[in-house]
């Protein structure tokens, strides 16, 4: 094992995460992404208030706790999601289907592999909260968006918040990434290094 990779897996197997908000509250960053989160959250409409209907009750909420970490194992950054308790929810009754966009590895790993051989610009993306919409899907893997124009190819891949682009005009992904952030208020984490545990 190389020592760049020792330095890495010290790095994220000592870094911790709170286990509850409680705990979470007592340091600056862990508060100030909680406040980006809910910031997003309420620009984006996210939730209406209204009375609950009769015999039923609310279901809960948890914060998620995630450290984003650079290739060579520094942290690149925290992430605070909320999130629904959907787990107490019966099937039929509370729902009738889920849906999270969640790329396919093998279109993950052949968006990398063509955008190698084209020699392609590969970006990356992080929404602000997982929750996004349009392009022309994929049939093969509903989370990968195509879009072809007179002078370039976007290629979009959506993993729950993180979002890949490859594209042969740089210009292209400058206009994209300013559209994507007034609607969903992006971070950029400009070129792709590190992916779901691929470097």
């Amino acid at each position: 094992m190389s020592i760049a990779h020792n330095s890495f897996v010290i790095s994220i197997t000592c870094q911790s995460k709170p286990k509850n908000y409680q705990e979470a509250k007592n340091y600056p960053e862990w508060c100030t992404v909680i406040r980006v989160e809910i910031e997003a959250l309420e620009l984006d409409d996210t939730w209406v208030l209204v009375d609950l209907p009769p015999y039923k009750e609310a279901i809960g909420y948890k914060w998620v706790y995630k450290v984003n970490f650079n290739v060579d194992g520094s942290v690149e950054g925290f992430k605070a999601r909320l999130v629904a308790k959907g787990y107490i929810q019966q099937e039929g009754l509370d729902y009738h289907e889920t849906f999270s966009p969640v790329a396919k590895s093998v279109t993950m790993r052949t968006l990398l592999a063509v955008t190698t051989i084209k020699g392609w610009n590969l970006y990356q993306f992080d929404v602000n909260n997982a929750f996004l919409h349009g392009y022309t899907q994929s049939k093969a893997d509903y989370n990968l968006f195509t879009k072809k124009s007179n002078n370039s190819f976007t290629t979009i891949l959506v993993y729950v918040d993180d979002i890949i682009v490859a594209d042969d005009c740089i210009d292209t992904i400058n206009h994209l990434k300013a559209s994507l952030h007034d609607k969903f208020r992006i971070k950029d984490l400009e070129k792709l290094k590190y992916f779901l545990g691929l470097r």
